[in-house]
């Protein structure tokens, strides 16, 4: 019977950089270490389904990102799968994530951009004596006072240039959640092997929680890149027998 294992791949979380700064073959490493990882740990598999999820869609277009990346995976997918080993055949996928996994739906509008800046809040404990008695001249003070509406005008005398001309904010919308919603899907799929998620993203942890009450004995796997953070995370999870462990990039 076929054994399958899910992987979950948090892409911007890893790979927050623009795409062409990203070499490739730091992308195809991190997908070799968790074959490598599954193959370690999952024994009797005989077929890996990563799939990558982002904020592909800005309304219903497919990103540059998301087009330069698929790219890079049609370059990169056949060096990874299928692995052979001792005469032994795992077959495998790579694939961005659009839909979930089990609602054939396209989610658009996961990818969106805002004009202007939320307010910005000073730290006043932090800030200097030499700062706090010059605030016209201060960039903390300026940028705050900047930020305090998105109607507001540039410092520069005469400037009428307004805090939302120049400033953008660039958002994933539903991203988190379509990671939370197949993490619980692949727990209640039969012949799993185990699931992996690839990131430091906390808001999954809750859905982690519940995938493992959903399958007791199913083996889930938490792959982050923080090693600061990498007690917090095993304090926070270990109620529930979630094995984490570093990746390196």
């Amino acid at each position: 019977m076929d054994c399958k294992v899910f992987v979950i791949v948090d892409f911007d979380n890893f790979f927050p950089r623009p795409i062409p700064e990203i070499p490739i073959n730091k992308i195809e490493f991190l997908f070799k270490e968790i074959v490598r990882d599954i193959i370690t740990n999952v024994h009797n598999v005989q077929n890996i389904i990563i799939r990558i999820y982002g904020g592909w869609y800005q309304d219903d277009t497919l990103t540059n990102r998301a087009s330069q990346l698929l790219s890079i995976l049609k370059l990169i997918s056949d060096g990874i799968f299928p692995v052979v080993i001792e005469q032994r055949k795992i077959e495998g996928s790579i694939d961005m994530v659009f839909s979930l996994f089990k609602v054939a739906h396209v989610w658009y509008n996961t990818y969106q951009e805002r004009s202007g800046l939320p307010k910005l809040r000073i730290a006043h404990a932090n800030v200097g004596d030499h700062c706090s008695m010059n605030k016209n001249s201060c960039p903390v003070h300026i940028l705050s006072r900047f930020t305090r509406a998105k109607s507001k005008l540039c410092h520069v005398d005469g400037c009428l240039t307004k805090q939302d001309d120049v400033f953008i904010q660039r958002t994933q919308k539903m991203v988190d959640t379509m990671m939370a919603c197949d993490v619980l899907s692949f727990c209640e799929e039969q012949n799993v092997g185990g699931v992996y998620i690839a990131s430091d993203d906390i808001d999954l942890f809750p859905a982690i929680a519940l995938g493992r009450n959903i399958n007791n004995s199913m083996p889930l796997f938490l792959l982050v890149l923080n090693k600061k953070r990498f007690d917090y995370y095993s304090a926070t999870l270990s109620d529930f027998n979630i094995k984490i462990r570093n990746c390196n990039e």
